[in-house]
């Protein structure tokens, strides 16, 4: 019986001193498509040029990294996608970023314009607290091994 107590209480001891550190994971990445954009029901050039101007000073970030698309409903379509088109490579877009479709129906709106970026959303990694390391999600490869080597510098990489 002593023999039982005693094997009971070293098996507690040994495997209360463990770690309990979950296993490494890498940081995951999303990459989220935001769409600006602005729809007009009159064909006029200067109108469009006039609202085109606006919408690019107001965003201006989209020049170099949106993908542009226009649409234009109606039979005046393509000499307005020519202004646009001109407005946007003044601008300071790429010309292979500039994406064109023409409706034959007139629907709600005669052109649209838009613009879609891709941002990146990261994994926000919370710093390792002393006593409770290994406990929470462990995202961040670097700062996990940073930690390890700090708390068990006999088990550093």
């Amino acid at each position: 019986m002593r023999a039982l107590i005693i094997s009971v209480v070293l098996a507690a001891a040994l495997v209360g001193c463990a770690d309990h550190i979950e296993e490494p994971r890498g940081t995951s990445i999303e990459v989220i498509p935001v769409t600006y954009q602005f729809k007009l029901t009159e064909t006029s050039q200067d109108h469009l040029s006039e609202r085109l101007n606006t919408f690019i000073d107001k965003h201006p970030t989209l020049v170099t990294r949106a993908d542009w698309k226009i649409q234009i409903a109606g039979t005046h379509g393509d000499g307005l996608y020519q202004s646009a088109k001109r407005q946007l490579i003044e601008a300071g877009v790429d010309t292979n970023r500039i994406v064109y479709f023409k409706h034959q129906k007139s629907g709600q709106f005669k052109v649209e314009v838009a613009a879609t970026v891709h941002q990146v959303k990261l994994e926000i990694c919370h710093q390792e607290q002393v006593g409770k390391y290994g406990r929470g999600s462990l995202g961040c490869n670097t700062d996990t091994s940073r930690w390890q080597s700090m708390v068990n510098p006999q088990n550093a990489i």
